[in-house]
């Protein structure tokens, strides 16, 4: 009930100053809010407003709403008259997050990943935004092809990853640390990967650090509880500094992409179940998460993760030739 109430007043502030507002950006979460906040900084105070689906635990002087009911979270993006509605949430449409009766708004989607757009997503995630931002040539190509098989208009902008660029990296690292980032939607936790690296790196004292994806946290596909009582180091922050861990071991998560490039080191990949949201045939063409793995990265079947610890005592990852080269010529500037 106290939510409810609380909806309803936030509801009220907006209708009071949304005659005004020219930009919305719709961050979902903390976590999104990294990948947006430099697109944020760039507009007025005065004519912009955040709605969230969370605190956001962020200093901003722009103004923050939260919604935590779904029937105003709907109820809002439903009658909502803001020109510009900019967010890093996919599936409009396809959710409660619903485009404005008033057809008013034109929807910016903002990338929080370099993967591909076409596999990791749901088959309809894009098709009613008016514009996405395309940081690299594949996904450039994939809205294209998009455009192509649903008669679409959705306008492909090239432009720079800020996540990375924000975030180069140039340390030289004495001491080993290992970041364990698997993504969700795969059978890294069914497979007990997680309990194996555990068990390989202390018997090494090898100093790691598990994060979960926070999707795997919400589908359960993990527990806090779990990591605590088989004595895991985890971190669930909202953001992950690339700067403090020497290696990187995920499986199929973006996340690989990212150390390699702003780090300039080969990441470590284990070769778990494939995550794919998206099983039509319409999209053939070879995603960026397929051309990057044995480019960007070394892999590893699931039954040679013992083999990791080799790897990394080698201490063979460095390569900033191919990873620039890969950079340079996949990625806007």
């Amino acid at each position: 009930m106290i939510t409810f109430i609380s909806d309803i007043i936030t509801l009220i502030k907006i209708n009071k100053i949304q005659s005004n507002l020219n930009y919305c950006f719709f961050v979902e979460n903390n976590f999104i809010y990294q990948y947006l906040e430099p697109y944020i900084k760039r507009k007025k105070n005065e004519d912009t407003i955040i709605i969230s689906f969370e605190k956001l635990n962020v200093s901003t002087k722009k103004k923050v709403f939260v919604f935590n009911t779904n029937f105003f979270r709907s109820f809002f993006f439903l009658t909502q008259k803001i020109n510009f509605l900019i967010t890093s949430t996919p599936d409009l449409d396809n959710s409660i997050f619903k485009k404005s009766k008033y057809n008013l708004t034109k929807y910016i989607y903002i990338q929080h990943s370099p993967l591909s757009l076409t596999k990791i997503y749901d088959e309809k995630a894009f098709l009613s935004f008016d514009a996405v931002q395309t940081v690299n040539i594949f996904q450039y190509n994939e809205i294209k092809k998009i455009n192509q098989i649903y008669k679409k208009n959705i306008k492909p902008f090239k432009s720079k990853y800020l996540f990375l660029t924000n975030n180069f990296s140039k340390k030289d690292y004495k001491e080993k640390k290992i970041l364990i980032a698997p993504t969700w939607h795969t059978n890294f936790y069914d497979l007990n990967l997680h309990l194996n690296l555990k068990k390989i790196f202390d018997k090494s004292k090898i100093d790691y650090i598990l994060r979960p994806h926070p999707m795997s946290l919400k589908k359960k596909e993990i527990s806090i509880d779990v990591l605590k009582q088989n004595n895991i180091n985890y971190d669930v922050s909202t953001k992950v500094d690339f700067k403090k861990y020497s290696h990187l071991i995920t499986d199929w998560s973006g996340i690989f992409i990212e150390y390699s490039i702003i780090n300039n080191r080969f990441s470590i990949l284990i070769n778990t179940k494939q995550k794919i949201r998206n099983n039509s045939t319409k999209f053939i063409d070879l995603p960026i998460e397929i051309y990057a793995r044995n480019i960007l990265a070394r892999t590893f079947e699931v039954d040679q993760i013992v083999d990791i610890k080799n790897f990394i005592e080698k201490n063979n990852i460095d390569n900033q030739n191919i990873i620039s080269d890969f950079y340079n010529e996949n990625f806007f500037k």
